[in-house]
């Protein structure tokens, strides 16, 4: 039910960019987004009393500046149900820093999730376990280390702290919902960027993005 509003956010959100003339880089990484009373409510935020969306100001080291923290980017680069770290990497390689990795060969299939090999093994060993194939090897070497660091995200824009902590809110007919497959302590964003940049989580992949990367953003 509130995926308009997600999109809304981020249309409002490029609209206050360019109507204001604020640096693009705004786009990476803000002290501001735009909210309406709805959206605030679901990422768990002090709401606005109005049901448009106004320019809200974020704390200090908030993870929910620029378009990275928004749950329209998060869920359109999801599976609908679960986060995917390599979507969420091809969409930063290609809208941010336009280098688009080469589509992969046909004869590869996706990750299965329901594939007993993979069970019982975390993300990253399951990322490992798909590079070992020849045919992966060399493009999600480049590829899955910009994507980790957004597996704080859960595919509605969540981190899993805040998914778990609503989680609990709910009344007991609603709690009957199926747990979250992944638990907020075991979450691992770390990852180690092409470059050898090391980043743990959304904060830091921005900075990087901010820092070191700009020129290819610009």
């Amino acid at each position: 039910s509130l995926k308009h509003q997600m999109k809304e956010q981020t249309r409002a959100f490029v609209s206050e960019v360019i109507r204001n003339n604020h640096s693009a880089l705004d786009l990476i990484d803000s002290d501001w987004t735009m909210l309406n009373r709805a959206l605030a409510k679901h990422y768990g935020m002090v709401p606005p009393l109005s049901h448009e969306f106004q320019r809200v100001s974020l704390p200090p080291g908030s993870h929910r500046g620029g378009l990275l923290g928004q749950a329209s980017i998060l869920l359109a680069n999801s599976t609908g149900r679960e986060s995917h770290p390599i979507k969420r990497a091809v969409w930063i390689l290609d809208r941010l820093l336009a280098s688009p990795p080469a589509p992969p060969p046909a004869d590869v299939p996706d990750l299965d999730p329901d594939n007993p090999k993979l069970a019982k093994l975390t993300l990253k060993e399951q990322l490992e376990w798909h590079r070992d194939k020849p045919a992966c090897a060399n493009c999600h070497r480049n590829l899955d280390p910009w994507g980790i660091p957004l597996e704080e995200y859960n595919a509605i824009g969540l981190t899993h702290a805040e998914w778990a902590e609503q989680l609990a809110s709910l009344d007991l007919k609603k709690r009957r919902r199926k747990p979250p497959k992944v638990q907020p302590d075991e979450v691992d964003a770390s990852s180690v960027l092409p470059g050898g940049a090391a980043v743990s989580g959304p904060v830091e992949l921005k900075q990087h993005l901010m820092n070191d990367r700009r020129d290819l953003f610009a």
